[in-house]
């Protein structure tokens, strides 16, 4: 019984070891190593359109310049986390201001955390969290706000808890936040496992979201398309990209839209151990 055990582990373990596809890789985007901390967890573009990650929890926030198939990368302290909070997600908010989602590793929290960039750190200012009532589910540790997107005053966030309805349809709790005003809509997931892990998006003058978030969990990992009007209760994504059969298992962390439209992931190489290097996916136009 214990030789049947091992090699079922061992064969879970290789579901989960799988290596990029290099050449159908080539037909879809660019890889770029760069040299950042473990874990990077998010991405987003300012607007100059140069990129920004941050690292889950090394205090680093980095500044990505793309050059052709290189970048330059900046790194930056974020001062003001305090210890056991990971910080899962990154969005510029315009005048080196952006929105930090976190989550608890000792305690339930799913919150943001806005900061400002002042010198060469970033330093977090206040908090602002969400309960169940807000977010349809109940934070818990480990599982918070994974991936946030948008502007000053108008940003939407995903937790990283699903929810299930009674008919079986799994979906992700969508936060709109506009000022004080914090409203929930559900995006339908694609698949029985998959959790949103990423966000991007841009908003109409009458508050229409247009986004593309990243589902993804072991085996699974989709790049989705979504449009969410103000007051939308569902919504159901378009398939843009099964990733899956490409990436193997890169843990795709981050996603953001370069000014020319090509898109941009980043994966997170660190779960129990750090494995492998980070690398942007550039997708081609």
């Amino acid at each position: 019984m214990k030789w049947i055990a091992l090699v079922a582990a061992l064969a879970a373990c290789g579901k989960h070891d799988r290596p990029i596809d290099k050449e159908a890789a080539r037909a879809l985007f660019d890889e770029i190593t760069i040299d950042a901390p473990p874990g990077i967890s998010d991405l987003t573009i300012d607007d100059r359109g140069v990129l920004w990650a941050v690292a889950e929890r090394d205090r680093k926030v980095l500044e990505i310049a793309l050059g052709s198939g290189s970048a330059t990368v900046t790194s930056h302290d974020l001062t003001g986390i305090p210890a056991g909070i990971d910080t899962e997600a990154l969005a510029w908010l315009g005048d080196g201001s952006f929105a930090i989602g976190v989550e608890g590793s000792a305690l339930p929290l799913a919150g943001i955390v806005y900061a400002k960039l002042s010198g060469n750190s970033v330093v977090a200012g206040e908090t602002q969290r969400f309960d169940a009532a807000q977010l349809g589910v109940a934070p818990t540790i480990n599982h918070g706000i994974e991936a946030v997107c948008g502007k000053a005053g108008q940003l939407l966030a995903a937790e990283e808890i699903a929810g299930v309805d009674p008919d079986g349809t799994r979906w992700a709790s969508l936060v709109r936040i506009e000022g004080d005003k914090v409203t929930r809509a559900k995006l339908h997931l694609t698949t029985k496992t998959g959790k949103i892990s990423a966000l991007h998006c841009t908003f109409d003058a009458d508050g229409t979201a247009h986004g593309v978030a990243v589902e993804r969990h072991y085996s699974v990992s989709r790049v989705l398309s979504f449009d969410a009007a103000r007051g939308a209760n569902d919504i159901v994504p378009k398939l843009e990209h099964d990733l899956a059969p490409v990436v193997g298992s890169l843990n795709i962390e981050g996603i953001a839209k370069l000014p020319d439209g090509r898109l941009v992931l980043v994966n997170d190489n660190q779960n129990a151990t750090v494995s492998g290097s980070t690398k942007l996916l550039v997708f081609h136009r």
